[in-house]
């Protein structure tokens, strides 16, 4: 669950900036597996992946009129230090489509 704390600012008519802080609330997380060993099927489940409860992000982004870019950077870790691959510090960049 994510929640957003954005500041936009318009300049001009069509075009607005953006940016702030997200916070994500990662309250559950599980790992699904299935896959084959000659003729047998297997299928796993794994819960409690000890995952960091509370993460921030770092958002900003360009829109013109009902389309933009942004850039979104995740500084820290979703899985705990010694659980799973280190996912940290990571970035996106997307598009935004308005409605």
């Amino acid at each position: 669950m994510q929640f957003p704390l954005l500041y936009a600012k318009g300049i001009g008519k069509k075009v607005w900036l953006y940016g702030g802080g997200v916070m994500n609330w990662n309250f559950h997380a599980t790992f699904d597996r299935k896959y084959e060993t000659g003729k047998t099927q297997v299928s796993e489940t794994t819960r409690g992946l000890n995952q960091s409860k509370i993460t921030f992000d770092i958002l900003a982004g360009l829109q013109w009129k009902s389309i933009g870019a942004f850039f979104r950077y995740s500084p820290q870790r979703v899985l705990k230090d010694g659980y799973g691959p280190e996912l940290n510090k990571s970035w996106i960049v997307g598009i935004a489509i308005g409605f």
